[in-house]
Parts: C-alpha cells; sequence; structure tokens
C-alpha cells in the first residue's frame, strides 16, 4: 500500500489553520471551574448520598438495556431534583433581567423559567407548569424556593415526560450496542433532537455528572475520550435535560447579550428571536477584521436559512437595502454614491448587516403571513400540522431527512400554545422561522457528517460549502450544470476541468447524468469533489485540511468504517475535530529533548498504510499531512506516547535520510517501516497546552497578573516586559508588588517553557500569550496577541526599581491615575483594566490582603462592576493592618471603591455594569496597550 503524497499547499495554509485551531479549543473552555470549588463539591457529595452510589457499577448491556425499560433511574430523578453551583449561578445571572430582590414577582416566573430552559414543548408538559404556577401561595418567589422546589419540580416533570422518548434515541444512538454511549454518540443524539450546546457547556456538563471522566482524560487523547464509552443510562437520562436546558439557557443569554450590545428595541428582538445569535456567528466566520464585503451578504441570508433569499429580486432588493447603509462616513473613506459600483466595493459592520438583514427579516414575515392566508384552506385562521407542512414547502422550508420529518408535528405542538390543534398566524411565524433556523443547522450537521465521512476536516468542508453558495446564482440550494462547473472550479482552481469532465464523473457516480438538466445538492457536490480527487491525483489535494481530513486514495470506505467514523459536531462555533484538540500537551511528556520519536509500522495484506505525506524534492524530510486510518492509525491508537501527528516531519525510513525521493521509494518497496519522526511545535500545539494547563490547574487569574506585572512596571525609561521577573538575584524577581509570581506563576509555566522556548517563542511573549489564553479560557474577550518581545538575559536589563511602577491597593483614584497616566492610560483605560480583577483573589502573604473580588474567581465577565455598584461594602482591617471592603466572603480593595466614589471614573463603571460587551471592547484596547508598552514594533505571527 502506498503512502499518498500530495502537493504542497500554500505556505500560509497550515499555520493558520493550526492558529485557528488554538482560538477553537478556546471554546471548550471553563470546564471544571465549578468543580473546584468548594460548593460544587458539597453539591457533588450531597448527590452521592442520595444516590448511594460511590462506585459506578459493572456496566452490561443486559443490565442497561433492563434498567432502560424501567424509563427514568432513581439515581437520574436524584441528581436533577438538585440545582447545582453551575446552574446557580447561571439562574441568578438570569434574574438580574426580572428582580433587584432576593424574590421574583409570580407575573414573572414563567418567562423566567422559560429563559433557563424550561419552555414547555406539548400538552402535558404544560400541564405540569400551569399546575405548578396556579398552587404557588405567595406573589413573590423567594430564591430558596425557586432553586430548591419550583426549578426541581419543573425539571423532573419535564424529565419524566421525556424520559420514554430518551430510551428510544438512546437505543438508536448505541451503535456498537453496548448499552453505554460515547461523547461522539451523546452529541449526535442532541444534534438530530435539534439542540446545539456550545462544546464548553457540554464538557462542563459531563464533568460535572461523570466526574471521573477528567481522570480518564489524563491518560487519553482528546480523540479516544471522544470515542470512549462513559455514558449510562443513568446519566444519559442526567446530561440530556441538562444539556437541553443549558443550551437554550446560554442562546437566550447570548441573545439579550447581542441585543444590548446593538440597542435593540423589543420588536426587532421578537422578529429575530433565537436567529439573532446564529445571525452574530455566521458574521464572525464571514467578516475580516470585523467588516463584511457586501458580496457576502446574500451567502450570510443564506447561511442563515432567511426565506427571503429563495424569492425572486432577492439580489436587487439586498442591493437596494444596502445602497442605504453606504454612509456619508464611507464616502469620505473614498466611495463615491454616484458610482454604480460603489455598494458592492461597500463593507459593513454588524450593526450595519443587523439593520440590512432585518429589513430582509420583515419582508420575509410579510412573505409568511400571505403563505398562511393562501394555506388557511377552511379559513380557521389555524393551520394543521399537514397545512404547517404545505405552508413551510411554499416558502421554500423543505425538511430533507427522516429526523426533519419527525421534528415537525413534535413543533407543532411544541408552538401551539393554547392547545387548539392548530397554528395561528402569530404562533406561525414564530413556528416558520424556528423551524427555518432549525432545519438549516440539522441539514448542516447531515453534511459535515457525510463530509466527514469522505475525509473531508471541517475546513475544507466550510470552503467547498462557500464554494457551492457562491456558485448557487438562483439561490435555490441546487446547482445546475453551469453553477456546478463555476463551484468546482472555484473550489479546485488548479484544476482544467470542463464540462465534459463533469458529465464523465456524473456517469461515474450515477448522479442524473442521463437528465437533461442537472440540479445537484450538496451531497452530490460533495460525492464529485470525492471523486474529482480520485480521477485525477497529480492536482493538489487540499489535504492540508487538519486531522480529520483522508486521502482518497487511502481512504477506507466499507460500511463499518463509515459507522466508526467520528461524526462532525455542528460548529457551536468551533468543531471538536482532531484539528481543534489532537495535539500534543503538556501532560503528553513531549518536551523539547523528547521531540524525535521512532515509529515502526508492519505491512499486512489487505490493510491500507494511511500515511499522507507532503512530497517536494527540493526538502530532505517528509511532512506528515494526515494520518488516515490503517496501519499508521492503529499504530497511533497503540502507541499515544509515540503518536504521528500532522505537522510532525519523517526524516529517516530504513536508514535511508536526506533524500525524500529514496525515501518514499523504500516506504513503497519494504514490507516493514522503521522510521524516524521529529515532532513538530506549532502555535496550534501551544495554544492547546496552555489551555490544558489553565483548565487543570485553574490557574488563569495569576497568568493575568504576571503579564500585567511584567509589562506594567514600564516607566518609558524602563521596564518593558522581557520577562525579567525569571531571573533571580535581585531586579523585578525582588519586587515586593511581584510576590508569588516567581514562586508559583513562573514553575506552573517550566513545563510548557522547556517544551517552546526559544525554538518557539520567547519568555515574555509565552507570558503574554499565556494571559491571553487564560482570559478566553475563563470567558473573556478573545484578544490578539502580537510578538517579537525580546527576553532579558541578567535582572539589570530589568526595572531599575520599584517605585511608582504598578498601582497600590490601599490608596485613591488620584493614585490610580498618577500610576497609569504617565504610561498613556485615559480615565476609560484604568477602570476597563481594573475589570481585570472579575477574577483571582487576594492572598495575605502575598499582598497584604484577603479574598476574592467575586463569587466565582474563574469566570472572566463583568460581575466586578457589578458588584461594586449592587452590593454593600463595609470598611475592615484585616491581620496585615490594611484597610480593604467586605460584602459577604467577597471583598474590594480602596483602588477598586475608587470606580465607585470618584465622578469620571464611575460613568465608566456604569456603562461596563450594564453593558459587557463594552467592557469586553474597551478591556481588548487597553489590555493591548499594556501588554506593549516599550516594546517597538510587534509583529502577528511567531
Amino acid at each position: 500500500m502506498e503512502i499518498e503524497t500530495a502537493s504542497r499547499p500554500p505556505a500560509c495554509a497550515l499555520s493558520l489553520q493550526i492558529r485557528n485551531s488554538g482560538r477553537e479549543v478556546a471554546e471548550t473552555t471553563g470546564l471544571v471551574q465549578d468543580m473546584e470549588s468548594k460548593k460544587a463539591l458539597r453539591f457533588t457529595e450531597k448527590v452521592k448520598e442520595a444516590t448511594h452510589e460511590d462506585e459506578r457499577p459493572e456496566r452490561s448491556s443486559q443490565s442497561i438495556a433492563g434498567e432502560l425499560k424501567e424509563g427514568m433511574p432513581t439515581s437520574s430523578k436524584a441528581y436533577l431534583s438538585h440545582v447545582s453551583p453551575t446552574d446557580e449561578k447561571t439562574y441568578r445571572d438570569v434574574l438580574r433581567w426580572f428582580t433587584d430582590t432576593d424574590a421574583i414577582d409570580q407575573s414573572d416566573l414563567r418567562r423566567f423559567l422559560e429563559s433557563v430552559g424550561f419552555k414547555p414543548r406539548n400538552k402535558p408538559e404544560r400541564e405540569v407548569m400551569n399546575n405548578l404556577l396556579r398552587n404557588l401561595d405567595s406573589l413573590d418567589i423567594g430564591f430558596d424556593v425557586l432553586f430548591g422546589e419550583i426549578i426541581p419540580a419543573v425539571r423532573l416533570g419535564f424529565a419524566e415526560i421525556r424520559s420514554q422518548d430518551l430510551v428510544k434515541r438512546f437505543h438508536e444512538a448505541d451503535v456498537d450496542k453496548s448499552g453505554v454511549l460515547s461523547l461522539i454518540e451523546f452529541l449526535q443524539i442532541l444534534r438530530w433532537s435539534g439542540f446545539f450546546p456550545r462544546l464548553h457547556l457540554v464538557v462542563q456538563a459531563v464533568l460535572e455528572v461523570i466526574p471521573e471522566v477528567a481522570e480518564m482524560h489524563q491518560g487519553l487523547s482528546p480523540q479516544a475520550l471522544l470515542e470512549k464509552d462513559v455514558i449510562m443510562p443513568k446519566e444519559f437520562h442526567i446530561l440530556a435535560p441538562l444539556l437541553e436546558e443549558r443550551a437554550e439557557c446560554d442562546s437566550v443569554q447570548r441573545r439579550v447579550e447581542i441585543s444590548d450590545s446593538m440597542d435593540l428595541d423589543e420588536e426587532t428582538q421578537k422578529l429575530w428571536g433565537s436567529s439573532l445569535v446564529d445571525l452574530h456567528d455566521v458574521f464572525l466566520r464571514r467578516a475580516k477584521q470585523d467588516l463584511l464585503p457586501y458580496t457576502s451578504l446574500h451567502h450570510l441570508a443564506f447561511d442563515c436559512g432567511l426565506v427571503q433569499h429563495r424569492a425572486p429580486g432577492f439580489r436587487e432588493k439586498l442591493r437596494s437595502i444596502a445602497a442605504g447603509e453606504v454612509s456619508p462616513q464611507m464616502m469620505e473613506e473614498g466611495y463615491d454614491l454616484h458610482d454604480p459600483n460603489a455598494v458592492e466595493r461597500a463593507h459593513f459592520d454588524f450593526r450595519q448587516v443587523l439593520r440590512i438583514m432585518t429589513q430582509i427579516r420583515q419582508i420575509e414575515v410579510e412573505l409568511i403571513g400571505d403563505v398562511f392566508a393562501a394555506t388557511d384552506a377552511d379559513e380557521t385562521n389555524g393551520l394543521s400540522v399537514e397545512e404547517c407542512m404545505d405552508c413551510l414547502a411554499a416558502c421554500g422550508i423543505e425538511p430533507t431527512t427522516k429526523q426533519m420529518q419527525d421534528l415537525i408535528p413534535r413543533l407543532v405542538e411544541e408552538f401551539d400554545e393554547d392547545g387548539s390543534g392548530e397554528l395561528d398566524l402569530e404562533e406561525y411565524l414564530e413556528f416558520a422561522k424556528f423551524v427555518a433556523d432549525r432545519i438549516r443547522k440539522m441539514q448542516h450537521v447531515g453534511y459535515m457528517d457525510e463530509a466527514q465521512r469522505m475525509g473531508y476536516g471541517e475546513e475544507e468542508y466550510m470552503r467547498l460549502w462557500d464554494a457551492f453558495v457562491a456558485a448557487d446564482e438562483n439561490m435555490d440550494s441546487h446547482l445546475e450544470e453551469e453553477e456546478l462547473l463555476v463551484a468546482v472550479q472555484q473550489a479546485r482552481p488548479e484544476a482544467e476541468i470542463n464540462s465534459s469532465d463533469i458529465r464523465a464523473i456524473l456517469k461515474d457516480q450515477g448522479i442524473g447524468y442521463w437528465k437533461q438538466e442537472v440540479k445537484m445538492t450538496m451531497h452530490d457536490f460533495l460525492t464529485i469533489m470525492k471523486a474529482l480527487r480520485a480521477r485525477f491525483p497529480d492536482l493538489v489535494v487540499a489535504a492540508y485540511a487538519m486531522g480529520n481530513a483522508q486521502c482518497c486514495h487511502s481512504s477506507d470506505t466499507s460500511p463499518d468504517a463509515a459507522a466508526e467514523a467520528m461524526p462532525a459536531m455542528e460548529s457551536w462555533p468551533a468543531n471538536l475535530g482532531k484539528s481543534a484538540l489532537d495535539v500534543p500537551t503538556v501532560s503528553g511528556g513531549n518536551t523539547a529533548q523528547e521531540r524525535t520519536y521512532k515509529v515502526v509500522l508492519e505491512k499486512k495484506e489487505g490493510q491500507k498504510l494511511g500515511l499522507d505525506v507532503d512530497y517536494m524534492a527540493e526538502r530532505s524530510v517528509l511532512p506528515i499531512l494526515v494520518v488516515s486510518g490503517g496501519i499508521a492509525e492503529m499504530w497511533n491508537k497503540q502507541h499515544p506516547e509515540r503518536k504521528m501527528n500532522t505537522g510532525d516531519s519523517i526524516t529517516e525510513v530504513n536508514g535511508m535520510k536526506g533524500n525524500v525521493k529514496l525515501m518514499l521509494e523504500k516506504c513503497k518497496a519494504d514490507q516493514t517501516l522503521e522510521m524516524t519522526v521529529v515532532r513538530c511545535l506549532t502555535y496550534g500545539h501551544l495554544v492547546a497546552d496552555l489551555e490544558k494547563l489553565m483548565l487543570v490547574k485553574g490557574c488563569g487569574p495569576i497568568m493575568i497578573r504576571l503579564s500585567w506585572h511584567d509589562a506594567g512596571v514600564h516607566n518609558g525609561v524602563d521596564g518593558c516586559p522581557n520577562a525579567a521577573m525569571r531571573l533571580a538575584g535581585g531586579g523585578e524577581h525582588a519586587f515586593g508588588a511581584n510576590a508569588g509570581l516567581p514562586q508559583v506563576a513562573i514553575p506552573l509555566l517550566q513545563a510548557i517553557s522547556d517544551k517552546y522556548v526559544p525554538q518557539l517563542i520567547s519568555h515574555s511573549d509565552l507570558w503574554a500569550l499565556a494571559a491571553n489564553v487564560a482570559i478566553k479560557v475563563m470567558g473573556g474577550p478573545d484578544i490578539v496577541t502580537h510578538f517579537g518581545r525580546i527576553d532579558a538575559q541578567s535582572p539589570a536589563q530589568g526595572a531599575n526599581s520599584a517605585a511608582g511602577r504598578l498601582p497600590d491597593g490601599d490608596k485613591d483614584a488620584q493614585h490610580l491615575r498618577d500610576i497609569f497616566r504617565p504610561k498613556g492610560f485615559t480615565d476609560k483605560d484604568i477602570v476597563a483594566l481594573s475589570g481585570a480583577h472579575t477574577v483571582g483573589a487576594c492572598h495575605a502573604e502575598r499582598s497584604g490582603f484577603e479574598g476574592p473580588w467575586t463569587s466565582d474567581k474563574l469566570k472572566f465577565d463583568n460581575t466586578y462592576f457589578r458588584d461594586l455598584l449592587n452590593k454593600t461594602w463595609t470598611m475592615e482591617t484585616v491581620k496585615s493592618g490594611n484597610k480593604q471592603y467586605r460584602s459577604g466572603k467577597e471583598m474590594m480593595l480602596t483602588t477598586d471603591m475608587a470606580l465607585v466614589e470618584d465622578p469620571a471614573f464611575k460613568e465608566h463603571t456604569l456603562k461596563y455594569a450594564s453593558n459587557q460587551g463594552a467592557f469586553f471592547d474597551d478591556f481588548k484596547e487597553a489590555w493591548i496597550k499594556l501588554q506593549e508598552l516599550g516594546c517597538g514594533q510587534l509583529r502577528d505571527i511567531l
């Protein structure tokens, strides 16, 4: 079996994908924050005590099948009858929308419950909700009653109603009939049920319910962990309702956050509903530098599933509306409004895109209303399930799979709030928008699953999807022959392919070649592109798509392989593929001294080798593009400590090195391959290692402090960020303000430093990147790190004194200005930077102060500002003699209180307390300025 080769991709492609993968991993963060708190531990112990299950029983399909037949296990009921610390924190955040006290008005209770994921989906669930609300004997519901009685009652009531359906879904997803689900199988259930929780919510819930998964993670690669059977029925009955609730709640919270940042009125919020989040996510994916080109507007409408994109004259309407956003400010940037092509050259920020698409949405609602009236044949002002299906089809919303078709009746019942058996116009408008969004997501799931089985990674799938959308001129989700040729040429620009080639491929694949009129679906397009890879093997194959990709010549297309293939996870917003997580980590022991490893592959009859390499004659090594199953994949599973990864390089094959042509011939001819491989150190690996460090050690706050103090000592003369603090013998290492950093923070980074410094990054750049990864891991903004800081080689190269460098916690507002203004910071910058106190805590032995600023010291949000304004703070004297302020378990410093006592500071504090997005934006700007003090010109790449 030959090693498959592919021409070299563009020079930047591989590094960009690895960098993106690093950022994707950040989406999986925040995993074990609550589990590390004492409150969460007490909760876990309480549940164990209630269920009498300290040990996980032996798993057998027979016992599990028996348990499933009995309905919801008692242990699952016990778990769901308690509100976890994670959920309580979320509930309290949402409750702030409804009340400023520790009680909620009964009239707001239903809306609150629906906001946190308890929306009834059918008549029995509505009865549960109505009975509960009717039996309340108080107009004000205290939080203790809400968390201790009402929410558990609703959750259990809904879960028991849904339990039989869960049993059915469990058996359908349990492909290997082991009676235990893998994480992949579980996620597939959620997706095909119409729920798309973001990845960090999934991992957080799994670690909560099955804590031993965290221990498994230490000895398994992330991919192996995903494929491992870990979810028993009793845990499935907990995780399914829990994640459905959290997915809905997360969507609502994100919708509110976007609405607040965009200042949307209630009518616009209702118009968009949950689709607002999808619009925002699609914008972020397609925008460059936070601006979307006009040419991408119709792609965005397509991706968001807007019904109007299929209507006649849509492009003309879109252009006319977009022209209204080409403002005088744009004219100043060089746009001539009299130029007929000015709109086509324009770029729009999200606020402008939202205004454009809102007008499209309004036209869409009118269209749906007209179709409703035409479909209501019996003039009852309501549509039955059958009429709803007809109406959806008339609007261009067509379920294409059995799962989608089965979903429609359930959704009709969910939106039929009056229980009439029909949807009135208002109910139907919400139903149609929701169904269009849900079907779009489920179609993407199906396409991505197909693409995965064909050997495409997520990045290449999205590239093919974009080519499909761009070529679909009439936007009917089908490609005619000319459109198909355009799409193929855009996806494979290096291939000289004509219509005859296309027809030949269609004939080979049995795809409608006999029809005079060709109309290809996305499924057909994927099949055609796969056939092109086989038909033109000498052309560049986009095998640089990381991790999941396979070269088609070495793909195992057997039914067993297809069944075992990892399903692509819908972009929520990041795809959890090998490209995102399957990289060397600190715990893997891949230090700088262990970069070279040996691999021995024994070829076997009938088995593919499964190794794609990047062949270039002028090279002396063979970089690995893809490990795509077969013998190579088997080696990886059996030898995780010597696992071959994309980007690693083969330097020697059976004694041959330096000549890649002869090395490749050895690979093809010899029965046994003894190879020397050098592990690739990349930005993606580095980010993944940093993320794991933050998650396992919970050390994000001290990493922020490390970067802050490395850069913050700059005074315009000396003290620029250069990691001088790591050097003992005086200087910054001995500064009192840095107490704990050389002793705690720097040793925490030691394994990563040994691995990546200096061959990939400097110490000072690493500290800056570690802080930015920590901020993202804890839920904060995604901050760009620039590189090029030069490390100090002696303590004397650091700051020459500690005086006046960093703020003292017991000083007033003027002290803050005296420290920061000489460095170029405004009042806004000072307040925004102070917001970093939303994470972490003071330690008496280091600073003389004691306690956390907020209740969740590992969550980066705007709680710090809200607590400053809303809590009552009382001055106290701690053991060191320092003065600080206390409210319950939380504390504030005098410099913190200055943010509400000084009028100029308070203006920004009020803004950040009410608008987290504004805080994140201003913090990013000020933080980058701080990290780059005195650095001169930095670069965007390592």
